[in-house]
């Protein structure tokens, strides 16, 4: 007999639901505890209310909050006075960090009994009740609270139509202390400022407690002008505001040439072992070792469109061919043309050679180069690959779609370091 009541008690209670004003999916992320209190008579704020701070810790920035919603929303603001405990009964909104005087109303209430603590709901936690008479926020710290009186604010007039905030209970709190988002901009420019401080109202309203802040200019900051600073103090406030912490992006490894142009020097030498010199009053001159040589590195040896001596040439005679009309010097020299065509993927016309050379040793590599409506000017490219498919030569040989031969800069003196 007892399930059979709480079955209809349980079906009644979804029937008064059908045409409630408080939505709780409105809220995000959805709170970990939130249930209605099943009463006829609905909260709105109106112009004879207050909003009642604890008169310990006053958090007159989150009453802040709250008047500011209303003027936009052309309601009438709240008057806000610090709490007496003759105001227990008043109506209106309460507001306390830890407080002790809403714990002490919290605590006549019928609902299961809880106190706010820093332990309880937690970090950033809260706990929002609501009554047709007044409203109690508590935070268990000021994260939480504001977390709290921006839950309020979300149930607050959420639809053309809204009569009332029903009565319910919410208590929450994250379940991540580290809620960070990525966010590349341009700070110079100044309409990245206002499109920063929406996307970040966004954010905080999804809970999120921390931006990673990242802008190239972080690392030549000393070189921006001050228009550059006052729009970074302005983004700086405008999160310590809202409590949401800027992580900065800061000392990029890898691509490292904003921390190079301030000196050189600062990049770290790559060690040479067994180098000779000599040395000639104050000054050494360095001895090359040439222990490496490119075998039929002219391409002067070729068996029709095949060149022996190296690893691999992409597609000879479709691709590749050996070309003894045009050609730097010497007899020969190898043509790519047809990408399109035999290589419609990746666009590869590649020359692969395999050679030993030494460990802890510079070497440098060169070539000519003559084209004809070459795209994109990127196309040219060598390659250094270690055992373990590693790049050890960086270019941008930007070699011209046509142009004469020639022996590029990059292409002069590429070098790389094993």
């Amino acid at each position: 007999m007892r399930w059979l009541i709480l079955t209809v008690a349980l079906l009644f209670a979804g029937a008064a639901r059908a045409g409630a004003q408080t939505d709780f999916s409105l809220l995000h992320p959805q709170p970990r505890q939130a249930y209605y209190r099943f009463m006829s008579a609905v909260y709105e704020p109106n112009a004879g209310q207050h909003i009642f701070l604890d008169s310990e810790r006053p958090m007159h920035s989150a009453a802040g909050v709250i008047n500011a919603f209303l003027r936009e929303k052309g309601k009438d603001t709240l008057e806000v006075k610090l709490y007496e405990d003759a105001d227990s009964l008043e109506s209106g909104v309460f507001l306390g960090v830890r407080s002790a005087a809403v714990n002490r109303i919290l605590a006549f209430m019928p609902d299961q009994f809880l106190e706010v603590t820093a332990e309880y709901p937690g970090p950033e936690g809260y706990v929002f009740d609501a009554l047709p008479w007044r409203i109690l926020i508590s935070g268990s710290d000021e994260a939480g609270l504001f977390y709290g009186v921006d839950t309020f604010l979300k149930l607050l007039y959420s639809t053309p139509g809204w009569w009332g905030l029903e009565a319910c209970r919410i208590v929450d709190r994250p379940e991540f202390p580290i809620r960070w988002f990525y966010h590349p901009t341009n700070v110079l420019v100044g309409g990245n400022i206002t499109s920063a401080k929406t996307l970040w109202d966004r954010a905080i309203r999804s809970r999120l407690n921390g931006v990673h802040l990242a802008d190239y200019k972080f690392t030549t900051i000393s070189t921006q002008p001050r228009r550059y600073y006052d729009s970074l103090t302005a983004l700086r406030d405008y999160a310590r505001d809202r409590r949401l912490e800027i992580i900065p992006a800061v000392m990029p490894l890898g691509y490292s040439n904003s921390i190079l142009s301030h000196n050189t020097n600062l990049a770290s030498g790559l060690p040479v072992r067994g180098q000779k010199f000599v040395i000639e009053a104050d000054t050494a001159r360095l001895v090359p070792r040439i222990d490496v040589a490119l075998v039929n590195g002219g391409f002067e040896q070729h068996n029709g469109d095949s060149f022996p001596g190296y690893l691999f040439i992409d597609s000879p005679g479709q691709l590749s061919f050996a070309d003894t009309q045009v050609k730097h010097s010497g007899g020969t020299s190898i043509r790519f043309e047809n990408f399109a065509q035999y290589s419609p993927q990746h666009g590869h016309g590649r020359v692969s050679y395999w050679t030993r050379v030494q460990p802890f040793t510079e070497y440098h590599v060169s070539g000519w180069v003559k084209t004809e409506n070459l795209e994109p000017a990127s196309s040219m490219n060598i390659s250094v690959l270690s055992n373990a498919g590693y790049n050890l030569a960086f270019n941008d040989l930007s070699v011209p779609a046509t142009a004469d031969w020639r022996r590029d800069r990059g292409l002069e003196k590429n070098r790389f370091h094993l």
